[in-house]
């Protein structure tokens, strides 16, 4: 989008709009996968296929240079919950494996979480897809649920690189804010708004058939125990 208008991404802020993920994306090892983006122009619409198959649809325009008006997500709202108690990184994607997430690498950035997932510290290293997949994590870490769960649409996603960078001098680590009564996630330059997500089956792990043996041996004893012995 950025190229279409004759600007970097690093320089350009935008608004995407209504997205949809119609299906997941597999990731293999063997090859790179292939993704056509489409971007129509006038209206802003966008899609993402992968062979004859819709992967995103949503809408896409240049933010406007107007004041901030997003809502305050640090506001504090009861939720009987001690919000003092903090999880550590490895608190955070442990509790994710228990949930069936299994984060690895660069894309276990969430540094810091209160335990209701209202506050806490993101990692940036530079990387837009890793920054915003932990974006995502943190969300999932206020759910009271241990089942597994997948984005399917967005409402509003608001990207201001010029702001994020600004920010980004200053320290390596983004404050992140999770509001549940306004579905919004802010850190940073970057805003999403009513996310909603889908429940999916967890992949059960294939494990080698294990032989065993038990064998029952009767317990015969002919000798009479003796008042003495008792």
């Amino acid at each position: 989008f950025a190229k279409k208008l004759g600007r970097t991404y690093e320089s350009l802020p935008v608004e995407i709009e209504d997205v949809r993920l119609h299906q997941a994306t597999i990731l293999s090892k063997e090859g790179p996968v292939k993704l056509a983006v489409t971007i129509f122009e006038g209206s802003g619409e966008f899609e993402v296929t992968q062979g004859n198959s819709m992967i995103v649809t949503g809408r896409i325009k240049e933010r406007s240079a107007l004041p901030d008006s997003s809502p305050d997500v640090t506001r504090k709202i009861s939720t009987g919950v001690d919000s003092k108690v903090q999880l550590s990184s490895d608190d955070v994607y442990k509790e994710l494996k228990l949930r069936g997430y299994e984060y690895s690498g660069m894309f276990q950035g969430v540094r810091s979480s209160d335990i209701d997932g209202s506050e806490g510290l993101l990692e940036w290293t530079g990387n837009w897809t890793t920054f915003m997949d932990t974006m995502l994590q943190f969300d999932i870490i206020g759910k009271r649920t241990r089942e597994l769960f997948l984005p399917t649409r967005f409402t509003k996603i608001i990207i201001d690189p010029l702001k994020h960078l600004e920010l980004a001098f200053r320290n390596q680590h983004f404050p992140v804010s999770s509001n549940k009564h306004l579905s919004l996630i802010k850190s940073g330059g970057v805003e999403i708004r009513n996310l909603k997500t889908s429940h999916a089956r967890r992949r059960v792990a294939q494990q080698k058939p294990k032989y065993e043996e038990h064998v029952f041996v009767p317990y015969i004893n002919s000798t009479t125990m003796t008042r003495e012995n008792a």
